[in-house]
């Protein structure tokens, strides 16, 4: 079963493309990355998914319903943010939730009390949000979206702008959340964060997705790692790389060395390099090989420039 699917969904802002005909599939009880620089068209994506933004062409299915002209108000069982979550600061977090169950209606006032626990803020629900962090504030945005119950969750860049401790306190609900059954569909722009939530990944690029399939797809058709060497004779070392095809390296910043090679050939080079009496000075991976494939993927002098498209978003979505 799919969660979310998507069929030549465009949309157009003047002149700009930020949505190019996109296909997206994402299954059910997975966390699915949509994965992609600024301006490559994750938000506007996410914002025609939520009825915020009308497609220009395409069609949406979210758990099994095709999106019409009702947008918001054919949503029953999706819920998260696009482009932050917002609240009113100078009231509390608990109230701030009961508006949002009274607009919401049903049995949504029941989850206030669940929605605080599972986001870890049981003990700060009366305090007023503007004296919360900027990761308090992400999560009291899933907080929110778990007044409705949700059986599938659209968080845009919910650990945008976070410190490391914010980063994985984010992570480890969204992996909570999935346990549960639910299925999460996040945009990041961050491939570490990407590859240690998502099972399977679609990237864009101005507009277009240019990957889709699982993190396994995408390592395999990763390129090899790359790594700042710094040596006791770098000269010497060029030399010795120039016998082993399996490694490539150039001259890098500050007189270091730049070497692209798979793991095992870089640790049979830096082997070798210590055998020739090849003293190594420094080391540090400069990218993984995910982080190679991404900018390959996403690097593009056609882009569409991100504040043009988040001026348009902003004027399209108000």
């Amino acid at each position: 079963m799919l969660a979310v699917e998507t069929q030549g969904l465009a949309k157009r802002f003047g002149e700009v493309v930020a949505v190019d005909a996109v296909d997206l599939q994402v299954k059910e009880g997975t966390v699915h990355g949509l994965l992609g620089p600024n301006g490559a068209g994750k938000t506007t994506l996410l914002a025609m998914l939520f009825g915020l933004v009308r497609p220009d062409a395409g069609s949406i299915t979210l758990l099994g319903r095709t999106q019409s002209h009702l947008g918001a108000r054919n949503l029953g069982g999706v819920a998260g943010f696009v482009d932050g979550p917002r609240f009113y600061p100078y009231l509390s977090a608990r109230r701030n939730l009961e508006l949002l169950a009274a607009l919401d209606g049903g049995s949504a006032h029941t989850r206030i009390d669940e929605a605080f626990e599972i986001a870890g803020l049981a003990e700060r629900h009366t305090d007023k949000v503007r004296g919360y962090s900027l990761g308090m504030r992400q999560r009291l945005g899933i907080a929110a979206s778990l007044l409705r119950d949700p059986k599938l969750l659209v968080l845009d860049e919910p650990t945008n702008g976070l410190d490391p401790a914010g980063v994985r306190d984010i992570r480890a609900l969204i992996k909570n959340l999935t346990d549960s059954g639910r299925t999460v569909l996040l945009s990041s722009h961050n491939m570490t964060e990407v590859e240690q939530l998502c099972g399977e990944v679609t990237v864009m690029r101005a507009g277009r997705i240019v990957f889709h399939g699982t993190m396994d797809e995408m390592r395999a058709q990763a390129p090899a790692p790359s790594y700042l060497l710094h040596t006791s004779d770098n000269d010497q070392a060029v030399a010795l790389a120039a016998s082993r095809p399996q490694v490539l390296v150039d001259r890098g910043p500050d007189r270091a060395l730049l070497v692209h090679a798979r793991p095992a050939d870089m640790d049979a080079y830096a082997i070798a390099l210590g055998k020739s009496d090849i003293a190594i000075r420094g080391y540090a991976v400069r990218q993984t090989s995910l982080e190679n494939l991404f900018f390959q993927l996403t690097e593009d002098q056609d882009a569409i420039p991100a504040d043009q498209v988040e001026a348009d978003l902003a004027e399209a979505v108000a």
